[in-house]
């Protein structure tokens, strides 16, 4: 009876982490590639309406570098895909282990660029409502946001850097093999 009750046990195990891959993985993916071409087509054809308004220099970023991040999500999967097959040099995994580890990074740093974007953005968009008249003020303009997202760019590079560097000094993740562990995250650790 106690035996069932384990395999019970594991079996839902399974089926709950088969769920949970589906559900949190796969779904999403698949849905990032069926609303992205849709996406892309909206963008095009209010292109012209939207360059009149003040906000477009924000949107116009968050365009291109959308079309960046699928671009690396997809060779993200093609590093993995490399990296985790047997049947290939070992020089070619250790590469594309590499370079799913800077692919990583980046989408990683992207990411943390982008909701500082959406709330510069989401605080732009506020005034603009709430204060129609200062329109003018909150003009940052072409050059201006080209500049601010590059200096988001440099200080979140920067200061991951900084979290990266300490967490290596502080741990010792230099021993292990462990792929995913070398993977820039910080793990909590047991």
């Amino acid at each position: 009876m106690d035996n069932e009750t384990d395999e019970l046990l594991l079996a839902l195990d399974d089926f709950i982490a088969n769920l949970f891959f589906i559900a949190f993985l796969i779904l999403p993916i698949i849905l990032l590639f069926l609303v992205f071409p849709f996406y892309v087509l909206i963008h095009l054809k209010n292109r012209e309406k939207d360059k009149k308004l003040p906000t477009y220099p924000i949107t116009s970023h968050f365009f291109k570098a959308i079309c960046c991040f699928n671009v690396n999500f997809v060779f993200l999967g093609v590093f993995l895909v490399l990296m985790l097959r047997k049947d290939i040099p070992e020089i070619i995994i250790d590469v594309s282990g590499l370079m799913f580890v800077l692919t990583f990074t980046f989408l990683f740093m992207f990411v943390q660029v982008q909701h500082y974007l959406i709330c510069f953005l989401s605080i732009q968009r506020f005034l603009l409502y709430f204060l129609p008249d200062k329109e003018n003020l909150l003009e940052i303009g072409q050059k201006g946001i080209g500049r601010l997202i590059r200096i988001l760019y440099f200080v979140v590079f920067i200061f991951n850097l900084i979290i990266f560097t300490l967490y290596l000094y502080f741990s010792d993740i230099k021993e292990t093999k462990d792929m995913f562990k070398q993977v820039y995250m910080v793990w909590i650790r047991n």
